[in-house]
């Protein structure tokens, strides 16, 4: 999308364009070329584990509600450490790639 903007093996221009790509896929940029210059201007870096989030969030989007249909989860949440948990209908709080690991569900 901002192709254009690269420069040939320049590190900082790909840093904050990756940044400002992976901040426009929620849609919380009202000034993408404000936030492009700042992030350069700033060196800022990606979050990895926002990146992880962002998968494991489309991982329970797919995953939660045929095992709720399933009767294999009952809730979700994001835990303090950042990973999501879903709630069994024994009341136990588990992660949820073991419960994907456990329970595939179509």
């Amino acid at each position: 999308m901002y192709e254009k903007y690269r420069s040939k093996n320049h590190k900082v221009n790909s840093l904050a364009l990756a940044l400002l790509e992976s901040a426009l896929k929620p849609g919380k940029i009202h000034n993408p070329a404000g936030f492009f210059v700042s992030a350069v201007k700033n060196g800022w870096q990606p979050n990895p584990q926002l990146g992880q989030q962002q998968r494991e969030l489309e991982l329970l989007k797919a995953w939660f509600p045929s095992a709720k249909k399933a009767g294999i989860a009952v809730a979700s949440m994001r835990s303090e450490d950042g990973t999501i948990r879903i709630l069994t209908p024994e009341n136990t709080w588990i992660p949820l790639q073991q419960m994907v690991e456990q329970y595939p569900v179509p």
